[in-house]
């Protein structure tokens, strides 16, 4: 959201809240709320103008979902794991089909990275500004207004990751296939080496394994400091000083977090900018 300080920029402000509505209108699988009201930012004003931006929870991480193959007495196992909520490999399945004449000791993992949304209890926000008592001309009546969504930087990094998804699907079954590939090819020479030595051989290929599983991962690289969701408000008031709080609720108007600012001295020119953060 731009702070627009004199008459010469109403025409760009109009612009700019026109793009705002423009992608609302184009882009609705990512701004699936309601536009916000931003007719006032085009609106001069002879009172201080109150610009508040908060900021909500934390963007979505990347986890693993992993599956696994493996070939032995003519049988196929498939062995699906995906990350739980505390990130460990946990196992999602197990499957064996019947596969007369398949190779011995074909080992395949494949490691997708999953986007995971991490979820937010904060449903709406409120912004109280309290006129410190004793200011000549400052009318002693709370002023309050809500906060309004403006953009969803979680939905922003889904859909990019979705947009390059089949491609890391495509390099990642191509780079696990090579690995079992190889990695078959090492334990058949290993078979040829180890022949009186049965229990050196099948310890020889359990290691092959398990270095093709521990070396095959998805690419869980995320960046972790940008929050989930962005809001704004805007109120016009007296010049003068005002305690500023700050409440967060959930979808059942239960009050999750209050973020007392303080005193705030809000003037006429110039910017009157208030952040928050809540990150439940």
């Amino acid at each position: 959201m731009i702070i627009y300080l004199s008459e010469s920029d109403w025409d760009n402000a109009r612009i700019d809240r026109d793009k705002v509505y423009e992608a609302f209108n184009k882009q609705a699988n990512i701004y699936t709320f309601p536009k916000p009201n931003l007719d006032a930012v085009v609106r001069p004003s002879d009172k201080a103008r109150v610009n508040m931006f908060s900021f909500i929870c934390r963007n979505p991480d990347k986890v693993a979902n992993n599956v696994r193959f493996t070939s032995r007495g003519g049988r196929l196992t498939i062995i699906p794991s995906a990350e739980n909520d505390e990130f460990k490999d946990e196992l999602t399945g197990f499957v064996s089909i019947s596969w007369p004449g398949i190779k011995d000791n074909l080992y395949f993992k494949y490691s997708f990275p999953v986007m995971k949304r991490l979820g937010s209890r904060v449903a709406s926000g409120q912004v109280h500004l309290l006129p410190v008592a004793g200011q000549p001309g400052v009318p002693p009546a709370p002023q309050d207004f809500k906060l309004d969504q403006i953009e969803s930087i979680d939905n922003v990094a889904y859909f990019t990751f979705n947009v390059k998804k089949p491609m890391i699907i495509a390099r990642t079954i191509l780079r696990g296939t090579l690995k079992g590939i190889a990695a078959a090819a090492g334990k058949s020479a290993i078979d040829d080496n180890t022949k009186k030595q049965p229990l050196l051989g099948c310890l020889l290929s359990v290691a092959t394994d398990v270095a093709v599983d521990i070396s095959e991962n998805a690419d869980l690289r995320t960046s972790h400091f940008f929050p989930s969701r962005a809001y704004v408000g805007e109120v016009e008031v007296v010049p003068g000083k005002y305690r500023v709080i700050v409440e967060y609720f959930d979808a059942k108007g239960t009050l999750i977090f209050k973020d007392d600012q303080g005193e705030r001295e809000f003037k006429k020119t110039g910017i009157n900018l208030v952040e928050s953060f809540c990150l439940e």
